[in-house]
């Protein structure tokens, strides 16, 4: 991956940004963010977006095999806005190798122009339930690290698709909306009739920082590590 560059004093906004860069702009926009997570984070495991479908309705084991969050560019008008992107394969059965991806945007308005984020980031509560964290006495800062983690373990979930209607000029078009469920435990992972070609290979598909040095990943390890965790990782179901 490319070094992230700077502009005008500024880090790269996107996902090439290094780790820590993304967590200071995370940090720098909780300020304003804080009060609709705090809403949010009461949202139900469930959640959704859309793309084209390419799967039958249904519920499935896959992998996440990969998770970023990230800012978009942003312009003059538009400041960069966060954003946590989740890609996922099915495993086992007959859309084994299916690769379905979800994207939650954490900002944002209504067609009345209204302000939807905390709408917004509740979809992103529920996934984080989904892959089994307790968020409720979390932070928004606290969503990056988390992330990480998941993209780490790259684990094994159940998950539903739904196919829905679009609507207003999108009307004839059809969108699968991507829920995550719940995790496997470590016993059901391990019992996966899994062919090498429907699992991909470990790292293959993680995002990484290959410009942040070892020894400051260390750093950051280590502090992680010290520091009790806000969103935990409740009891496997």
């Amino acid at each position: 991956m490319a070094k992230a560059q700077k502009s005008n004093g500024q880090a790269k906004a996107g996902s090439g940004a290094t780790t820590g860069q993304r967590q200071a702009m995370w940090d720098k926009f909780a300020g304003k963010a804080e009060k609709n997570w705090k809403k949010a984070r009461e949202a139900k495991a469930g959640g959704g977006n859309f793309e084209t479908p390419d799967i039958e309705d249904g519920t499935y084991t896959a992998r996440c095999t990969k998770a970023v969050c990230a800012f978009s560019k942003g312009n003059k008008d538009n400041p960069p806005t966060p954003y946590v992107n989740f890609s996922f394969i099915v495993v086992g059965g007959e859309y084994a190798g299916t690769k379905l991806n979800r994207s939650d945007w954490l900002t944002g308005t209504n067609a009345q122009g209204e302000d939807n984020s905390e709408d917004r980031m509740s979809y992103l509560s529920r996934v984080l339930q989904g892959f089994g964290y307790d968020v409720s006495e979390s932070s928004f800062k606290d969503i990056p690290g988390v992330i990480e983690e998941i993209a780490s373990h790259r684990p094994y979930v159940e998950i539903a698709t739904v196919t829905k209607q679009g609507s207003g000029k999108n009307s004839s078009k059809k969108y699968l909306t991507i829920y995550v469920n719940k995790p496997l435990t470590d016993e059901e992972a391990a019992d996966l009739d899994i062919d090498d070609d429907d699992d991909p290979e470990e790292g293959s598909e993680v995002e990484e920082d290959s410009d942040v040095e070892e020894e400051a990943k260390t750093k950051t390890a280590k502090k992680k590590t010290a520091k009790k965790k806000a969103i935990k990782k409740v009891g496997r179901r």
